[in-house]
């Protein structure tokens, strides 16, 4: 049996090319909607490949939902104040898991494995 780590892998490596299917629909859309469909699609491929790489990182004791950072140059905190210690900066389109929301902040998790506390209003739950 292999570990779910191991197994996230192989889903990357199996989804991986099934992106390039995706993105050949794209190229296929001849209306506006066809194309709006289609790249709301392979957005969607994306983003679950990316979030494939979350669980290389120990896996969270809380879970609320997948989510994204929503601006660049945004502040990972150590604790849920504009005064605390930065941990690290991300930028929009990173993809996190958010492990609960209090109040302003957000409570979050990043593929390396580092959790830390997002002001919300950067970032957003996207299942």
């Amino acid at each position: 049996m292999s570990t779910l780590k191991e197994l996230a892998q192989s889903i990357r490596e199996h989804e991986g090319s099934v992106i390039e299917l995706y993105e050949e629909l794209n190229g296929r859309a001849n209306s506006q909607v066809e194309r709006q469909l289609a790249q709301q699609l392979v957005n969607y491929q994306r983003f679950q490949l990316a979030c494939l790489d979350l669980f290389e990182g120990e896996l969270p004791d809380k879970f609320h939902c997948f989510g994204t950072i929503t601006h660049n140059e945004v502040r990972v905190r150590s604790q849920p104040k504009g005064t605390a210690e930065v941990l690290d900066e991300i930028n929009k389109g990173t993809p996190l898991i958010i492990k609960e929301f209090n109040g302003n902040w957000a409570s979050v998790q990043l593929s390396s494995g580092a959790s830390g506390f997002v002001f919300k209003d950067y970032v957003s739950c996207e299942f």
